[in-house]
């Protein structure tokens, strides 16, 4: 017997079965010479669907972020006229982005600058600094929804991406020129820049991986977009930096309260608490 509950799960799953095929249908039509591997890029469905779209950065951010995301990542700052940033966290409910054999246990699209988007997945830990930072216990609930990666997965996520660049090739995709060894970028048909970064060792020493998804140059039809720092934001400091606040700026740590100013930091290596927040929005 179909019950109500039972009849919606049905039709979830066959929405979802119909989107996937779809864009396993756009993938073969699209990249005709790279049919061998499509099979392999399907298993990140998330990229799956980028590469499927034409021009996926010129759309504005709420919309590429349903045509890639499903609900459970969400908009946790800004408004529905001014997305800044989408996030969403692994739970008992849901096991987080598929990545080939892994699951992102936290997904982020940033929107600060709509210049420069960013969708970063972390791989092998969550942003939380009770999972990121040695100093700090982890409960038995915590460990269980966050096991710690093999070691394994470090080589098998980047041979990934490789065969899938590989693939790509006759459709411009390449690698890219990157000045670290545990970082390597590669550009993408469409215009994407994926950055695969390794930050194995730091922090609490486990398996740890960023995938970031981006447009290699500035989008030119959203240069000089300024968006409103929070809903009903007004004078002076009103609009976001014009630049991804996770690299220099204003960074909001949304799950402290805590509004971080980078100084020419690169990566916010040295940082100060420059204001307190009361904020609210929470991702997961």
């Amino acid at each position: 017997m179909i019950t109500g509950v039972n009849r919606f799960v049905l039709v979830l799953l066959l929405v979802a079965v119909s989107a996937s095929a779809s864009a396993a249908s756009d993938l073969a039509s699209k990249f005709s010479k790279a049919e061998a591997a499509l099979p392999l890029i399907e298993r990140f469905p998330m990229l799956a669907r980028l590469l499927a779209l034409d021009d996926p950065w010129e759309l504005v951010p709420r919309d590429l972020a349903a045509k890639l995301f499903p609900a459970q990542v969400r908009l946790v700052q800004g408004s529905e006229d001014y997305p800044l940033l989408f996030c969403g966290q692994r739970s008992g409910q849901w096991p987080g982005l598929p990545v080939w054999n892994q699951f992102a246990y936290e997904t982020e699209y940033y929107a600060f600058d709509p210049a420069r988007p960013v969708i970063r997945l972390h791989l092998g830990r969550p942003l939380d600094a009770g999972m990121q930072l040695i100093d700090y216990s982890q409960s038995d609930e915590a460990k269980a929804l966050f096991p710690l990666l093999e070691d394994s997965v470090r080589q098998e996520m980047a041979d990934n991406i490789r065969k899938t660049v590989e693939a790509l090739r006759p459709y411009g995709a390449k690698e890219l020129p990157f000045r670290h060894p545990r970082i390597h970028a590669y550009l993408l048909p469409g215009g994407t820049k994926l950055t695969f970064s390794d930050f194995t060792g730091t922090g609490r020493g486990s398996v740890y991986l960023q995938i970031d998804l981006e447009p290699l140059t500035p989008v030119v039809s959203q240069q000089g977009i300024r968006l409103p720092a929070f809903p009903g934001a007004q004078g002076y400091g009103a609009y976001t930096p014009g630049r991804n606040p996770r690299v220099s700026g204003l960074w909001l740590d949304y799950r402290n309260n805590v509004l971080h100013y980078f100084w020419d930091s690169g990566y916010g290596d040295s940082t100060d608490d420059f204001l307190k927040l009361n904020y609210h929005g929470q991702c997961g």
